[in-house]
């Protein structure tokens, strides 16, 4: 429901990192249900994700790097639900992220727009050894390993068909 919006916009500015994640996918599942009755907001959510879309971790620890990682992609695939002129700048950024997923998950919210700009990480996506897909999994097992890369080149031909749908010419 569209009143839960006012404290998941407030939540996305928590002091506290699980918070702020929880915030962002309860966001994309509200512009997922809600749709274009979002669209008076669209503007204000892609403003309040558009900073930390680009934030990086304090440290370079491997753990902060992975959760900062993880709440980037999160905000990839937000704003790849919010959809709309507003998020091309922010996700087209985002095909440049250190962390694989949310490279990936801003190429397939571009597809899904008909962005062609989202080709070469979609192609990327499709590379049967891609490495860069199962970077954060290195002391996963190899089954692990290899599910998740399966899954990213699942994805890749999901945004292709986005893409080619979106923009047939292209």
């Amino acid at each position: 429901v569209a009143e839960g919006l006012k404290s998941l916009k407030q939540a996305v500015t928590s002091e506290d990192f699980r918070v702020r994640k929880a915030a962002i996918e309860g966001l994309t599942k509200l512009a997922s249900n809600l749709g274009e009755q979002l669209q008076s907001e669209r503007e204000g959510l892609v403003e309040l994700l558009r900073e930390p879309a680009m934030e990086r971790a304090p440290s370079a620890e491997r753990q902060d790097e992975l959760m900062y990682g993880e709440m980037r992609s999160s905000i990839a695939y937000c704003l790849g639900v919010i959809g709309g002129a507003e998020v091309t700048d922010t996700l087209t950024l985002m095909l440049g992220d250190p962390y694989p997923e949310a490279r990936y998950n801003a190429a397939t919210g571009l597809a899904r727009q008909g962005d062609s700009r989202s080709v070469e990480r979609l192609l990327e996506m499709l590379q049967i050894d891609n490495e860069e897909a199962v970077k954060y999994e290195a002391e996963q097992a190899d089954q692990l390993r290899r599910w998740k890369q399966n899954m990213v080149i699942v994805n890749g031909l999901r945004g292709i068909k986005a893409l080619h749908d979106a923009n047939p010419t292209k």
